[in-house]
């Protein structure tokens, strides 16, 4: 039996102890469920460049909202504003969503207003309302086609800044050669400490991170930082945003946001959360929960979302770092993390997970190492329907 040691070093220095023979379990590396959920860093794409530029294409649209109510045989129906561009070829089978009746698109509309034949393949005309859905089915070719307008995306080329993050373990010669109670070696203590901070920044600015307007690749002045998503969408060209102008969070604000992305051609699958919206949503759910006779604990906790207006997504648990009053709808696959650079093993430097740890040589009786990545993401499609965000929600 190993004997111990400890000696009382005063209320500002840790307690010494001598001969400990059992080891202490790593500190686990922690970070946000987001993060986890996006791939870092078990998924993170190494790249070559401190500007990371990829292709995007804008996402196929195949429905979109009808503004003015129509009556059985009206031949124009009137869209939201910017939803008539969807509509890009003569022939369209549409069809309200609620209603039997198919028609077809005459012409490529000029504007939002569609110019459309009621009542084909046998259908019957009915009454079109204000907000419906309108769907693009599909668009019939005869046989003796000889030429037609094919549907087009727009791909345009998009960048993220890579930032640096990075800190500093420092020991003396003292504290790296005494054994202190639960930590074998000071300097990797210090290092999973710094570690955790660096996590810490790296979600914020996975969230909330905003590239320099006007010198995002940084100056000698100038930090270079990263665009988070929040930001990306909210100053996206077409984004799917709700705002709920400090009310409580409900089901309808949500769905609002998805039928939106659905209707743009996005796919999203999670829900991201602070913990005071995980709260609301959880209560959304609340009354809908049946509980046995045996159950002891009233209330429910939802991981999972399943919208009227498409598909079931997963909730993930409260993200601290996530902004109290948002609630961001994602789809993972749009979703790359990167970092550049690699440790180089001939001068000393390793790998902590996506973190290079190199040596900064010793000081007098001090050893230091520097602790540094280069990270960005790429968030496709934010600023259009890939992802989307109810905002100003009350904290109450």
């Amino acid at each position: 039996m190993a004997v111990k040691l400890t000696v009382d070093a005063g209320s500002t220095l840790p307690e010494i102890e001598r001969n400990v023979s059992e080891r202490v379990a790593p500190l686990a590396q922690w970070t946000s469920p987001f993060l986890a959920a996006i791939g870092f860093p078990n998924r993170i794409e190494q790249v070559g460049s401190t500007k990371h530029e990829h292709l995007e294409d804008t996402l196929t649209a195949h429905k979109a909202t009808v503004n003015a109510a129509a009556t059985s045989s009206a031949t124009s129906i009137v869209l939201n504003t910017g939803h008539g561009a969807r509509f890009n070829r003569a022939g369209m089978v549409i069809q309200m969503d609620g209603s039997d009746e198919l028609m077809s698109l005459d012409s490529v509309p000029g504007a939002d207003t569609l110019t459309v034949t009621r009542a084909i393949l046998g259908s019957t005309g009915e009454a079109v309302l204000a907000s419906a859905t309108a769907r693009i089915l599909f668009t019939p070719p005869v046989e003796s086609e000889s030429s037609f307008t094919p549907f087009s995306q727009n791909r345009t080329q998009v960048n993220n800044w890579l930032q640096i993050f990075r800190s500093k373990a420092s020991v003396t010669e003292d504290e790296a050669s005494v054994t202190k109670i639960g930590i074998p070696n000071e300097l990797r203590y210090q290092e999973s400490q710094r570690i955790k901070e660096l996590l810490r920044e790296i979600a914020y600015a996975t969230f909330r991170g905003r590239a320099h307007a006007t010198t995002p690749q940084g100056s000698a002045s100038i930090a270079r930082t990263m665009n988070g998503i929040i930001p990306l969408i909210l100053t996206g060209s077409d984004p799917s945003t709700h705002n709920a102008a400090d009310g409580v969070l409900t089901q309808n604000m949500i769905d609002t946001v998805l039928n939106d992305m659905h209707s743009k051609g996005g796919k999203p699958d999670v829900i991201v959360v602070n913990q005071a919206q995980k709260l609301k949503l959880n209560n959304l759910m609340e009354g809908r929960v049946r509980f046995g006779v045996e159950d002891n604990v009233l209330g429910c906790v939802v991981d999972e979302y399943q919208s009227p207006v498409g598909g079931l997504l997963k909730v993930l648990p409260a993200d601290e770092f996530c902004p109290v009053d948002m609630l961001l709808i994602a789809s993972m696959a749009l979703i790359q993390p990167v970092m550049l650079g690699k440790a180089d093993p001939a001068r000393g430097q390793r790998m902590d997970g996506p973190f290079i740890i190199k040596p900064i040589g010793d000081t007098g009786l001090a050893a230091e190492e520097l602790i540094y990545t280069r990270y960005s993401c790429e968030f496709r499609n934010a600023g259009n329907g890939g992802h989307g965000i109810v905002r100003n929600l009350s904290t109450a």
